[in-house]
């Protein structure tokens, strides 16, 4: 299940480039309380975490930070939840936003990993991204959760392309 707050368009598409793009990080924390709101929509589960969808080191190493990640831990702090990196991208794919579905789908293909350092999985997983485009992304990153033994894979965005 995937539920995004906004539609990715006018003032919430220049919010998420803030974010992303601008060093804005302080914007993840007012986003995380829209975010949370979503999530009281899904049956909750005692073994829940919250994780995001990962990206490249290197990718990390030049922005400074992952937006979806600052997005999750703050997540985390409002629902009073463990925020854990499950997932890792070891290799650089091309950028999605120049791709159409198929390619998108091709592109992500084996892309996410489970983080070496996991050694138990939560039943329940809320996987957080800043923008929900075509799904693919969250697609492979909750088909690797749910091959490795997570019962219910929650999708949660701050905006939704339309």
């Amino acid at each position: 299940q995937a539920k995004s707050v906004f539609s990715y368009e006018a003032e919430v598409k220049d919010l998420v480039q803030n974010l992303k793009y601008n060093d804005q990080k302080w914007l993840a924390l007012p986003l995380a309380f829209y975010l949370a709101k979503l999530c009281q929509e899904f049956k909750p589960h005692p073994e829940e975490v919250i994780t995001w969808v990962p990206m490249t080191n290197l990718k990390k190493l030049a922005r400074g930070y992952n937006q979806a990640e600052l997005l999750a831990r703050n997540l985390a702090k409002v629902r009073k939840q463990q925020a854990v990196g499950l997932l890792v991208k070891p290799q650089s794919t091309a950028e999605q936003n120049r791709l159409n579905l198929k390619e998108r789908e091709k592109n992500l293909k084996g892309a996410f990993k489970l983080a070496p350092k996991v050694t138990k999985l939560p039943a329940q997983v809320i996987l957080v991204d800043d923008v929900y485009t075509t799904g693919a992304t969250v697609s492979e990153c909750s088909l690797v959760l749910k091959k490795a033994g997570v019962e219910k894979v929650y999708v949660v965005t701050v905006a939704r392309a339309v």
